[in-house]
């Protein structure tokens, strides 16, 4: 909570320094880190919670760190690439710190799935908050020094220089770093766990893009100040996400696989969980449709009225995702990556028309945020579906013999 409400408390202050413009530096390159990561540990990080056995959860640990690697080194011509053709001119030079960026992305994905599994939640906590606030901190003294777009780079870095740090504790601290395990059990442990590798990559792939998608068609657009304005206002409508769909999905995703394997359901878990997330973000989703505007323009500043209209309009869509996400989860726990796959896909398709509006019917930027919307807030309404039906075994019998006693 405190790791996404100090960015809250502090935006009035940014938007008073920072121009919408501004943020479009570091919007795409945001957009790039998170394509990176999103196939930096191959989906092999999921596998660290569901293992019955710590000696393999270790060893699945070690696959997604050296996978890490891997895409640490070849994300370097993608940075050189962007630098040569992007068109951000000598503010390019930052994606050379793109091989950083998908580092500490992916590490913070398997040491935060290490410190799940023990139930260490105060470590999660802990790395979240130091870094939002060393990047909170940053971004106001650099901004007021006039650094400009460079000031909100310099702050994300140092942010996940911070994150790295509270990663690499984690796994010190849980002896992951100890355990090495032979080449052997490795190779057995990726062959165990490789429908993340041929279903979770590809679709955390394709979502990632599709979040994304509008990032760069704005900046093929040129329509830099709008894609300013937009990345601002889905960052501060993510808090809900950070604050409690994030949270809520490590927690429902550790019991529910308890509940699944013990009983065959988790289904009861599902409802109580859907009406927890609903009460939750229903009353900001109606201030945001009434009030988004001048909400906005109140808090931020003058200058983020364009941030303000689109807060309002994305809100439904923000909402819909925030349940969406923990739920979704038991398409995991239950190896059912194939359907996770397939829904991405159609998400993608669906989100690529929608942001080839301007090409394909003449519309503007604010028509492509609009119709882009309108596709992630359906893909939503179907991946709360697919967890519900998923959280409960098609047979109905329970998959742990003797479940009910030995519960």
């Amino acid at each position: 909570m405190a790791a996404a409400v100090l960015p809250l408390i502090t935006a009035p202050i940014l938007g008073r320094i920072y121009l919408p413009a501004e943020y479009a530096l570091l919007a795409s390159y945001l957009a790039v880190v998170h394509l990176t990561s999103a196939v930096s540990t191959l989906g092999y990080q999921n596998g660290i919670v569901t293992e019955s056995s710590l000696e393999r959860a270790f060893g699945t640990a070690w696959i997604s760190i050296l996978s890490v690697a891997v895409f640490s080194i070849v994300s370097i011509p993608v940075g050189i690439v962007i630098l040569a053709f992007g068109p951000y001119e000598s503010n390019g030079l930052w994606f050379l710190l793109l091989p950083l960026s998908t580092a500490v992305t992916g590490i913070s994905l398997v040491s935060m799935a290490v410190a799940n599994r023990a139930t260490q939640y105060r470590s999660i906590s802990l790395m979240l908050l130091g870094s939002a606030s060393v990047s909170t901190f940053l971004s106001i003294v650099l901004g007021l020094a006039e650094f400009a777009a460079s000031g909100l780079m310099i702050a994300q870095i140092g942010g996940q220089l911070v994150t790295i740090g509270f990663s690499a504790v984690i796994l010190h601290r849980n002896r992951v770093w100890a355990s090495r395990p032979n080449v052997l059990r490795l190779r057995r442990l990726i062959i165990r766990h490789r429908g993340f590798l041929r279903f979770t990559t590809p679709a955390t792939l394709i979502f990632s893009a599709v979040q994304h998608l509008p990032v760069l068609a704005l900046t093929s657009l040129g329509a830099m100040s709008f894609l300013g304005s937009f990345s601002r206002a889905r960052q501060i409508l993510s808090l809900p996400t950070t604050v409690l769909s994030l949270p809520i999905q490590r927690i429902y995703f550790q019991r529910a696989s308890e509940e699944y394997t013990l009983t065959g359901t988790c289904r009861p878990l599902f409802w109580r969980t859907l009406a927890l997330l609903v009460a939750l973000t229903l009353p900001m989703t109606l201030l945001l449709l009434v009030f988004g505007e001048e909400l906005f323009v109140f808090y931020l500043g003058p200058n983020w009225d364009v941030a303000g209209r689109l807060a309002s309009t994305l809100s439904v869509m923000v909402a819909l995702q925030t349940v969406a996400l923990p739920l979704m989860s038991s398409m995991h726990f239950k190896r059912n990556q194939r359907y996770f796959l397939l829904v991405q896909s159609l998400n993608l398709i669906a989100a690529g028309l929608a942001c080839a509006g301007p090409w394909l019917f003449g519309a503007g930027a604010e028509a492509l945020i609009i119709l882009w919307m309108c596709a992630q807030s359906l893909s939503a309404v179907i991946q709360i579906g697919a967890g519900w039906k998923f959280s409960r075994h098609a047979v109905g019998l329970p998959l742990a013999p003797f479940s009910r006693n030995y519960r």
